[in-house]
């Protein structure tokens, strides 16, 4: 999870390069990157996990930042371009 990623870098960045993506708000630190759709709006992808964390850092337990999670955030439909999720492969 990286920590040092703020809402203003990503849309700078996103501003450099040109296109729009959909975001979702007090998650920057489990953003991994985004997918070209062939348009000029991408697709954001999260780590799940980080999200987790995220969530944690809150003060939710690991059960309630799961629940809260699965109910407010991965079944958010935000139309077309709405952001994705990835649970990385951990090499032990």
């Amino acid at each position: 999870m990286n920590t040092d990623i703020t809402r203003d870098i990503i849309e700078e960045q996103l501003a450099s390069m040109g296109v729009v993506a959909t975001l979702f708000d007090g998650l920057e630190a489990a953003l991994v990157g985004f997918v070209d759709t062939g348009t000029e709006q991408w697709i954001a992808i999260y780590d799940e996990e980080a999200c987790l964390e995220v969530f944690e850092s809150q003060g939710m337990t690991y059960e309630d930042a799961i629940e809260y999670f699965e109910f407010n955030v991965r079944n958010c439909h935000t139309g077309d371009y709405t952001p994705q999720f990835i649970t990385p492969v951990r090499r032990s």
